[in-house]
């Protein structure tokens, strides 16, 4: 089988760079359910649960969970760090996946409330109603000394303008380039999104003979013209980049040109949100959407 593309050029999917970025931007979205929880202390119930998170083989609990586990469990080392995305002073501990029955107080229960994430509540006979637990963190926290790290300053908006493209303008159009490929050409296997296309047939040279007579059709009835760099006919299993993919009959993969573009979007949403120009539910709307392409992009063999 054969696919006939217009398609950007993409790099191969696989390397260091691509597990690099992709892991940043989920590192970026748990911070951001992390911080969310954490902010949860309008009760005396809430005040008492310790929230732990798994971190490869380890359990981390930061900020609130973080002063409870040094105050009611036990004297860990506790660390400080800057967070620039969140532009916030995190504060965490972290012990062994092993070790949390040791460090499970008496008459507590861990709970699983989702995959990585588990809830231990203290009993009130550890933190009864009266004390001021509020202030107790805040000047716990305040004697946590901060570890400096390296700050590169965010882009802005106004350092990378949003470029439109005028092909955009054309999307009505492709509703007859769909009608002539299907029923002029008779290609039963294709497939579009906005100006991105594909043909698949287990014939080379039919799939050959296409290319001409698409690309007349183009300019004449669309004004458009292929790229001719990015018209690729090769065997499916090499796999064929599609809308920030990279797909084979067995598994798809995100393309590194994704993974960037999601990086530097990514920076430049916690800058709006941290001056305020977007609201957290937006934040956290886009960074689940990040995390849902990545997800599928890393699919296996029989879940494709």
């Amino acid at each position: 089988m054969f696919s006939l593309t217009p398609l950007c050029k993409q790099a191969s999917p696989d390397g260091h760079k691509q597990a690099k970025g992709s892991e940043k931007i989920r590192e970026m979205a748990k911070l951001v359910e992390i911080q969310a929880v954490e902010n949860q202390r309008a009760d005396a119930m809430q005040q008492r649960q310790i929230h732990l998170f798994a971190d490869g083989s380890f359990y981390r609990a930061y900020e609130w969970s973080a002063w409870l586990c040094c105050r009611y469990v036990n004297k860990f080392q506790t660390t400080k760090r800057h967070n620039k995305t969140l532009d916030i002073d995190l504060v965490f501990v972290g012990f062994p996946k092993t070790s949390l029955p040791k460090f499970t107080p008496e008459n507590v229960v861990p709970v699983e409330v989702s995959e990585g994430h588990l809830v231990m509540t203290l009993t009130e006979i550890m933190m009864p109603v009266g004390e001021d637990y509020n202030k107790g963190f805040e000047n716990w926290k305040t004697t946590i000394p901060l570890v400096q790290t390296q700050q590169k300053p965010l882009p802005t908006l106004a350092d990378r303008p949003v470029s439109m493209t005028g092909i955009m303008k054309k999307v009505m159009g492709y509703n007859v380039l769909e009608q002539y490929m299907k029923r002029t050409l008779h290609c039963r296997h294709y497939g579009r999104y906005v100006d991105d296309f594909y043909v698949v047939s287990t014939n080379r040279e039919w799939l050959r003979s296409l290319v001409k007579p698409v690309r007349d059709f183009l300019r004449e009835e669309l004004h458009l013209s292929l790229h001719e760099g990015k018209v690729v006919i090769h065997p499916i299993q090499y796999g064929v980049p599609f809308l920030g993919m990279y797909i084979k009959p067995w598994r798809m993969t995100v393309t590194r040109e994704s993974i960037s573009r999601m990086q530097e979007k990514s920076d430049l949403l916690f800058k709006d949100f941290h001056t305020n120009i977007i609201t957290f539910s937006r934040l956290a709307t886009a960074l689940a959407s990040f995390r849902g392409i990545l997800t599928h992009g890393y699919n296996e063999k029989e879940q494709v």
